[in-house]
């Protein structure tokens, strides 16, 4: 079996020559955010690299994070994302283009949008659902890097380009300017998405092999190989090949620890669960089934509550939790306000959901969220089958209390435990902060994520 690469061994290829120096690099696809787990990863990993060094491409307007950490920017458009009529009518893509990553263009290119009245945002959304479902969008747009936009990056000249990818399209788009400029790309794995893209819509058997070769040749021009978690670097060694290194989101401890919990007597009254997150594909079900669990609690009267903060207030199931006992539901607090949030519940919990499609989606992956759940102290509770990476992590580590079978009387015994035992509240938030501060220091991860970048050694992909 193909041993892991270590970091260790890795940094002994590096040339003296690059020793002080950061790659200048192209991010395509993604931005530095506070909200969605690319974004934050990004913002994490990217924190220390010098503004001159980072350029951006992206289908919307820069966001205040990236205008801070980056010099250049690239608006990814009518220009380089073709799509039909009628679908184009009611699209929002805008003009292609470089832009400056100062305040006053974004708010005057944010201002400039086409507003959409609700009969064509509802049109849009029709039409948008049953091209998704049948699996027509990778038939019906095309992206392709534009003259415009392969002159932008010639006159970057980026060292490197970071990709998550994500469709047949985004693939494609990449393949082509690799084809043309001759770039070396680095790809990262956030979720296992070659496995289950396309898998459920009508078109799949016809998208599936096409996807597949195209990620191929894709991983051809990827000399740096990264995965979101080791179980994720593990299979796609077995997969694809070559060497992959997992960088996961990591976190600040100077930030952190100073909110992080000293004592693990219940603060609140009543006992607060908090999940901080979105409610979608994956974990919805196991985030109701949590919510059904609390409810009964509550009315066999126990004093407790289930408080869900998110930025999915519209979804359907959202409006399910809100009609249940000792639930509630509110949206996303300022990011500033995170770690405090956190490190004041009494429980946080990590859901995943029981399904086949769920697992198949979701088996490798970590959540962004898992270094802030621990460096905090507030012990949390990992719902997720047994052989999801979030469960093994948690249990062979000892930093989360496991319940990996789907049952709400397992689920219903684990969180009367916690509710009930400070001594294990305890146990379980010391180690995952004697964990954060070993495997997910911000410090030390961003130099080893410098230093891989660094390195031009193309046996990676061998």
């Amino acid at each position: 079996m193909r041993k892991q690469l270590k970091i260790g061994t890795f940094l002994q290829r590096i040339s003296p020559m690059n020793k002080n120096k950061y790659p200048r690099v192209l991010i395509i696809g993604e931005q530095f955010d506070h909200l969605t787990g690319g974004g934050i990863t990004l913002s994490n990993l990217f924190a220390d690299w010098p503004r001159e060094c980072l350029a951006f491409a992206h289908h919307r307007t820069p966001t205040p994070e990236t205008r801070k950490g980056a010099s250049s920017f690239y608006l990814l458009g009518r220009e380089e994302i073709i799509i039909p009529w009628p679908m184009s009518k009611y699209s929002k893509l805008s003009a292609s283009g470089p832009v400056h990553c100062d305040s006053a263009f974004c708010s005057e290119n944010i201002a400039a949008q086409p507003t959409t009245s609700r009969k064509r945002g509802l049109l849009w959304k029709i039409l948008v659902k049953s091209v998704q479902q049948l699996g027509l969008q990778e038939f019906l747009t095309r992206q392709s890097p534009s003259p415009l936009f392969l002159s932008w990056v010639r006159a970057f000249s980026p060292d490197l380009v970071y990709v998550q990818l994500g469709s047949l399209g985004s693939i494609q788009f990449n393949n082509t300017l690799a084809e043309k400029l001759g770039l070396s790309f680095v790809v990262h794995i956030m979720d296992d998405w070659p496995v289950y893209m396309y898998a459920r819509c009508l078109a799949g058997p016809l998208l599936r092999p096409i996807m597949s070769r195209e990620f191929d040749k894709f991983l051809r021009y990827s000399v740096i190989r990264l995965g979101i978690c080791q179980a994720m670097c593990d299979e796609y060694e077995k997969r694809f090949g070559g060497k992959w290194l997992s960088f996961h989101n990591p976190v600040d401890l100077n930030k952190w620890q100073v909110i992080s919990r000293k004592k693990w007597k219940s603060d609140t009254i009543p006992f607060r669960i908090l999940y901080s997150g979105r409610i979608g594909r994956g974990i919805s079900q196991s985030i109701v089934d949590i919510a059904k669990v609390v409810s009964g609690l509550a009315k066999d009267g126990m004093d407790i509550e289930f408080l869900i903060r998110t930025a999915d207030l519209a979804a359907d199931v959202t409006a399910v939790l809100r009609g249940m006992n000792a639930v509630r539901v509110e949206s996303f607090l300022p990011f500033n306000k995170v770690p405090e949030s956190l490190a004041k519940a009494d429980l946080l919990v990590i859901p995943y959901d029981f399904d086949p499609y769920s697992v198949l989606c979701s088996k490798y992956s970590m959540p962004t969220k898992t270094a802030e759940y621990m460096v905090c102290g507030t012990p949390t509770l990992v719902y997720a089958p047994n052989d999801f990476a979030i469960s093994h992590y948690a249990r062979s580590e000892g930093w989360g209390y496991t319940v990996t079978a789907n049952t709400s009387d397992k689920l219903r015994e684990a969180i009367k435990s916690l509710a009930t035992d400070e001594g294990l509240r305890e146990q379980l938030g010391r180690r995952a902060m004697e964990l954060a501060a070993r495997n997910h220091d911000a410090l030390l991860i961003r130099e080893n994520f410098n230093q891989v970048l660094k390195c031009d050694d193309t046996s990676l992909k061998n």
